[in-house]
């Protein structure tokens, strides 16, 4: 993942690598991938991975990222459509048709609690089985803290999940990690990996 973005951390590049690594190989390399586009990391490990920009679809609230989406060479949705994730999987769907998606990658670098609802959104427009990944900070939902005396740290985080994610929970999988580089600890984030 040479070029995927620089301040991206070995984790996240390793639970990217994992979420896309458990699609088929057809997906992968000939389906439309939904990303946010944010500073291009997404775009640029689906490129590094030999995805053509073609088939990556990028949205963002901000015009900054917008436009470094267009200039890596991903379709950014017309207008407000591009600036919000549920409308470019509505958009995606009617452009291009449910087929031809292949996995949505909801990354908003947001709590699970303030995630959830907008996760829980995109996936009433998706089939189940169509691969939707779910990145969210850890340490920002005091709430769900591990508290005294419990085994499981993530217990309260994926009962929660399961009350507020309307998805198959058999086909769910978490993976935590801590998002650390050469300059920083980090925060403690999680993805889930819903099919």
């Amino acid at each position: 993942m040479g070029n995927s973005y620089r301040g991206d951390s070995i984790q996240k590049n390793a639970v990217r690598l994992m979420a896309y690594g458990s699609m088929s190989r057809f997906d992968f390399y000939h389906k439309k991938h939904i990303v946010v586009a944010g500073t291009g990391g997404d775009i640029r490990a689906l490129t590094a991975l030999d995805v053509p920009a073609a088939n990556i679809i990028a949205c963002d609230k901000q015009v900054g990222y917008r436009a470094l989406a267009t200039r890596l060479g991903a379709t950014v949705p017309p207008g407000v459509i591009g600036r919000d994730i549920v409308k470019t999987v509505q958009w995606a769907i009617a452009t291009y048709g449910i087929d031809a998606i292949g996995s949505v990658n909801v990354d908003l670098c947001l709590s699970l609690i303030k995630g959830a609802p907008i996760l829980d959104n995109s996936l009433t427009y998706l089939p189940e089985g169509l691969p939707v990944f779910f990145t969210f900070l850890c340490g920002h939902d005091p709430g769900l803290a591990k508290r005294p005396g419990e085994e499981n740290p993530g217990s309260n985080r994926l009962n929660y999940f399961r009350k507020n994610v309307n998805t198959d929970h058999s086909r769910v999988s978490f993976y935590p990690y801590q998002s650390w580089d050469k300059v920083s600890e980090g925060s403690p984030m999680c993805l889930a990996i819903c099919r």
